[in-house]
């Protein structure tokens, strides 16, 4: 699974717990819906919200709709 964050929302960030062993939804909502939020922060400061174990991370620029810079994390 890779995650790319594009939106922006200031929702509260919420525990792996609450979404019952759904990583899926887990992942879209604080790492997608709540993308601002990690803009500007390292690697390790993601993975201690992320709460799944990162396999590996890469760098990602794309001129598809407007250019963007970031980071794909495999977990």
């Amino acid at each position: 699974m890779a995650i790319a964050g594009y939106s922006q929302c200031n929702q509260p960030y919420k525990a792996l717990s609450e979404f019952n062993k759904d990583t899926t939804a887990f992942i879209i909502y604080n790492f997608m819906d709540r993308a601002d939020y990690y803009k500007g922060k390292t690697i390790k400061e993601v993975s201690k919200d992320l709460q799944i174990p990162i396999k590996d991370y890469t760098r990602n620029s794309s001129a598809r709709g407007g250019y963007f810079t970031g980071i794909y994390i495999f977990i």
